[in-house]
């Protein structure tokens, strides 16, 4: 249960992330709302980035005693 948590903790985070980026770049250009929709963009494929490399990082257990 902790290892979900922690991956949607950093996918959520790469989201809100790239929205806040966006949301300021819109803030002192002011191209709103393309600036925020890019850094939600940018956030979510940060996001799943993130996502993809902690699963590839999981150790893979060895079989138990009795497994066989």
């Amino acid at each position: 249960m902790a290892r979900g948590m922690k991956l949607v903790s950093e996918f959520v985070a790469g989201i809100l992330a790239g929205g806040v980026l966006g949301w300021l770049i819109d803030r002192f250009t002011g191209i709103q709302p393309f600036g925020l929709l890019i850094g939600l963009m940018f956030g979510f494929a940060a996001g799943l980035r993130n996502l993809y490399r902690a699963t590839q990082n999981q150790s893979v257990r060895p079989p138990g005693p009795d497994a066989g």
